[in-house]
């Protein structure tokens, strides 16, 4: 994210938040007209994550300790070892060698839910990092996205799933073409996206625009 792509009364949803580099970097971009909405459900990220926000004095950001899915509930949170706190995830892990330290229940909120909780008015960018879980969130993110039409950062499938990365590619591209949305690779060199639609493949990450 970059001024480039943003004014100073954008509403950013940043979903997976983890320590809270992406939330600090959005709350920076748009200042204090602007809102990040910081979605993260382990408790020893959050905790993490409001030191981040105390130190750098930020008052446009809301912490919302929830994981995103398809619907409301709750799930066993797989926590990662410290120095692999972004590999966090449901069901298991994605690589072999990150150890879980814990197994945690937390609770499940949709995109929509939270955008009716936190009376949104706009949504301008939404960050999705969530260690396989991108698609659910979708699935729970349709009248928000109907609505608002926010830009999308996603995290690609990656990992040692094989066919299961693949799979999770396909249904994300699936996804974004029934809400009407186009994905676009990022350039490896200057860092924007490019301009040619984005192929099914593990990709670092990729932007998805409105039709």
């Amino acid at each position: 994210m970059s001024d480039r792509f943003s004014d100073p009364a954008w509403v950013v949803l940043d979903g997976g938040a983890n320590q809270g580099l992406y939330t600090l970097l959005a709350a920076s971009v748009v200042g204090p007209a602007g809102r990040v909405l910081a979605v993260e459900p382990s408790s020893r990220e959050l905790g993490r994550l409001a030191t981040a926000i105390r130190i750098n004095k930020l008052a446009n950001v809301t912490v919302v300790p929830v994981a995103l899915s398809d619907a409301a509930g709750e799930g066993d949170l797989l926590v990662a070892e410290s120095e692999h706190g972004g590999h966090n995830a449901f069901g298991k892990l994605r690589y072999a060698e990150v150890r879980v330290v814990d197994t945690v229940r937390v609770r499940m909120r949709t995109i929509d839910e939270i955008s009716d909780e936190c009376k949104l008015e706009r949504l301008d960018f939404v960050k999705l990092d969530l260690e396989g879980y991108e698609a659910k969130a979708l699935r729970g993110a349709g009248q928000t996205l109907e609505r608002f039409r926010p830009t999308l950062l996603i995290e690609w499938p990656t990992g040692e799933g094989g066919p299961e990365v693949e799979q999770d590619c396909q249904e994300l591209l699936d996804l974004l073409e029934q809400f009407r949305y186009v994905a676009l690779a990022i350039d490896p060199g200057t860092g924007l996206p490019s301009e040619r639609q984005m192929a099914i493949g593990p990709s670092e990450n990729v932007i998805a625009v409105p039709e």
